[in-house]
């Protein structure tokens, strides 16, 4: 292809040696392609180092609360179910507790056979006033 003109910041037309056909190639929008692949690259950076941040969180968590023994105690008791308190924890662990990806870690940790499930209740107190809890209800 040879190049038959070019008009700055904007197109360059280039024309095919054998045929009469000019094709014009965008610089703009070249760089626009390449800034959208920065920042989609970008974007997965971020994405990756979330799913990082949370998996070493969740690792860390579950071992500190030694979730499985204290589900075999809770058993050992005669209980079919217990539930992780989500509303009366620190701000960091509330947001941890409530996303969804913590829900998915420990159905993958814990295995088959127990459900495991995201509760939100909305209610009024005797005086009228609201109250919300929010758990994580382990049924086995």
């Amino acid at each position: 292809m040879k190049l038959v003109s070019v008009v700055p910041g904007y197109a360059r037309f280039y024309q095919c040696k054998n045929c009469s056909v000019q094709v014009k190639k965008n610089e703009v929008g070249d760089q626009e392609d390449q800034k959208e692949s920065v920042e989609k690259t970008l974007s997965e950076k971020l994405k990756s180092a979330g799913r990082e941040s949370h998996r070493k969180w969740f690792d860390r968590w579950f071992l500190k609360n030694n979730v499985e023994k204290w589900m075999m105690e809770s058993a050992s008791k005669g209980y079919q179910s217990s539930t992780i308190r989500v509303d009366n924890q620190e701000e960091y662990l509330k947001n941890r507790l409530s996303d969804k990806r913590t829900i998915e870690k420990l159905k993958e940790r814990l295995g088959q056979g127990i459900d495991i499930t995201f509760k939100e209740e909305h209610s009024k107190n005797l005086l009228g006033w609201p109250v919300y809890k929010s758990y994580i209800l382990i049924k086995w």
